[in-house]
């Protein structure tokens, strides 16, 4: 981004307490000329996930339908980093590691996290991705080649630098008694969903790091229109917040769901989730790659694996879990 285009948007930022939404997104419609994205390709089948958090007003008796894991309506639907009130998207996370800093866990908190799988390919762009905005977070990881989580191909090359500028703006954190920036992110947000098309509805979303997680995540905000017919909800988990100390979370899952029937409701199973055949045994092998509802441990070396239970007179695959 060049100077001139820098000194436009702390301009906007500045103006911004004295323009009304249409005033601000007319302002960012201007700046935005001539603004080029770049997209990252997401397979058919790759799963994403969302949390929510149980406690008042979401017990787990409310828990027994998907419907439940989808994103609000949009009554319920306040203004948040990349929507608007009143304009719901779906917010979901590459892994599941970042929901517990998503939703601010705390010890002793408990909360439900379901994994979605896209049916068709989705093309979304990556935003706040610079070397800037990911050292402003404090993250960890190597600035990312577009594969910012297993499962993403690329359709172009990294960002340029002059997008630093925009970037730690999108990635500013923001504080609890100051929510105003969120104006200025979702204005940015909505108008990209809006606007960068190309084709009928080419756009499914944004991805843009994790800023609770200190940039070492990654996040996704669906459009309705894919997360309404493009997401399937495969499996559900009740994870228990064992510890928390600073960035270090401590997790448990207490209970799984087994079954997802036809008309969304959810069948829960404790932490079992397989019934061993009547005088029998199984054999459980720990393998590389998704269990077959998207959940997933950590192996040894860092990648992704789950229990493959077989049946030991047969040979034949019981369930895969994680």
């Amino acid at each position: 981004m060049n100077f001139n285009k820098q000194i436009e948007l702390r301009c906007i930022e500045a103006e911004m307490p004295d323009l009304n939404d249409s005033e601000l997104r007319a302002r960012l419609e201007e700046f935005l000329k001539g603004y080029s994205v770049k997209g990252i390709e997401l397979p058919s089948g790759t799963f994403v996930y969302r949390a929510r958090c149980l406690g008042a007003g979401f017990e787990k008796a409310h828990a027994n339908n998907i419907s439940q894991f989808h994103m609000p309506p949009a009554n319920y639907a306040s203004r948040q980093r990349l929507n608007a009130a009143g304009a719901p998207v779906f917010y979901c996370s590459t892994a599941w590691e970042p929901l517990p800093y998503e939703v601010r866990a705390t010890t002793g908190m408990n909360l439900i996290i379901s994994s979605w799988k896209l049916s068709r390919s989705a093309m979304v762009v990556a935003l706040g991705y610079s070397k800037a905005s990911l050292t402003m977070l404090g993250a960890e990881r190597e600035f990312p080649e577009w594969g910012v989580s297993p499962g993403f191909s690329s359709t172009s090359k990294r960002p340029a630098g002059e997008e630093d500028f925009l970037a730690e703006l999108l990635m500013r954190p923001v504080n609890d008694d100051d929510l105003s920036h969120y104006r200025l992110t979702s204005a940015l947000a909505g108008i990209l969903l809006g606007k960068v098309r190309g084709e009928d509805r080419v756009l499914a979303g944004l991805v843009y790091p994790s800023v609770s997680m200190s940039g070492n995540g990654d996040n996704i905000a669906f459009a309705p229109w894919f997360a309404n017919d493009h997401l399937i909800c495969l499996g559900s988990q009740e994870h228990a917040i064992v510890d928390r100390n600073g960035m270090e979370i401590e997790t448990k899952c207490v209970d799984r769901s087994i079954l997802i029937g036809e008309d969304g409701s959810v069948s829960w199973s404790g932490t079992g989730g397989f019934t061993i055949p009547g005088g029998g045994s199984v054999i459980c092998t720990a393998k590389s790659g998704l269990a077959s509802d998207g959940f997933y441990m950590r192996l040894g070396d860092g990648t992704r694996g789950h229990w493959e239970i077989k049946n030991d007179a047969d040979g034949s695959v019981i369930a895969t879990l994680a």
